[in-house]
């Protein structure tokens, strides 16, 4: 069961630098409501990206593209995979602001014992649901409420240097545990923040779970922030399939994205993989309280375990 505790510095969100050139009436229509609802667009000269177009993506947009199919952790096939993560190696790098003692007044109202928020070997584990293989589970948690350590936790692991054109897709598989996971929805977030008007509320999280993956090289960055259905995948392995040309490219500089398109991100070799949760719109509710973070902490917790995440190449 999906749970809320409801008695609830380090990173301001990126502002989004988006390059499109065209009128007043054209640059609202590509944007929408998603662009500027939150104030944290910028806009300047030339053409823009998202999802392989140039610009940020909506929430619509991010969704498309990203096949889930439900799978019994059956045999993988190596033929032109190349793995990025197995969770039978080493996967414990990584952070975590809550098991850090200076900060763990900031993280009153989890749930878990703080411990339980480590990343760390510890969590590789011989799993029974997944025919004994071992896999890594962790909660990763997203603060709601204030971008202060939004990622409360997070996995970090290298990848090879692949340029993107030899890629066809990403494919991550995983399970989403609704034992220890804690997903606020709509309505719990409308309660703890009543100030939030209807369209900021849509705008801010659906109540499903999101997991954020990102590469990078330097300023160099691509990522998709996964949606899962818990009420349709929860505690079951899902195989989840990203064809390249639907990941949205970016350089960030001092948390600024300046988005591109898949075709000038083609050369591009990332060698860093991050992971961790995240809201809808990846945003927080002092983005939407100019600037005024939420009194009540509100935490969204992700209980999953992950089997494997590969490159499949052309």
């Amino acid at each position: 069961m999906f749970t809320l505790d409801l008695p609830v510095t380090e990173h301001h969100y990126p502002t989004t630098v988006i390059q499109y050139s065209g009128s007043p009436s054209e640059i609202s229509h590509h944007l929408g409501n998603n662009g500027t609802s939150f104030g944290l667009v910028t806009l300047t000269g030339a053409m823009a990206s998202t999802a392989g177009i140039g610009r940020e993506p909506t929430a619509k947009e991010e969704l498309r593209g990203t096949h889930i199919q439900s799978i019994n952790c059956d045999a993988v096939s190596e033929r032109r995979l190349l793995p990025i993560f197995r969770a039978e190696r080493e996967f414990s790098a990584g952070w975590s602001h809550i098991n850090d003692a200076k900060k763990a007044l900031d993280f009153n109202g989890l749930k878990q014992p703080l411990g339980t928020y480590a990343i760390s070997s510890d969590n590789l584990r011989t799993d029974a649901s997944c025919n004994g293989e071992k896999t890594y589970n962790t909660i990763l948690v997203k603060k709601l409420h204030t971008w202060n350590n939004t990622h409360a936790n997070g996995l970090e692991t290298s990848v090879d240097g692949v340029p993107v054109s030899q890629i066809e897709s990403l494919v991550v598989e995983l399970k989403l545990n609704s034992a220890r996971s804690v997903i606020p929805s709509q309505k719990q977030i409308r309660s703890a923040y009543p100030r939030l008007t209807q369209r900021q509320l849509r705008n801010l999280d659906k109540g499903l779970a999101n997991i954020d993956l990102v590469f990078s090289s330097g300023e160099l960055r691509s990522n998709k922030v996964l949606t899962i259905d818990p009420v349709k995948y929860a505690d079951q392995w899902i195989r989840i399939t990203i064809p390249m040309e639907k990941m949205n490219y970016y350089r960030e500089v001092d948390y600024k994205r300046t988005y591109t398109t898949y075709q000038a991100a083609k050369n591009h070799r990332y060698t860093g993989l991050i992971i961790n949760a995240e809201s809808q719109s990846r945003k927080t509710v002092q983005h939407l309280m100019d600037g005024k973070a939420g009194a009540v902490p509100l935490f969204k917790e992700l209980d999953v375990s992950i089997r494997r995440i590969d490159y499949v190449l052309k």
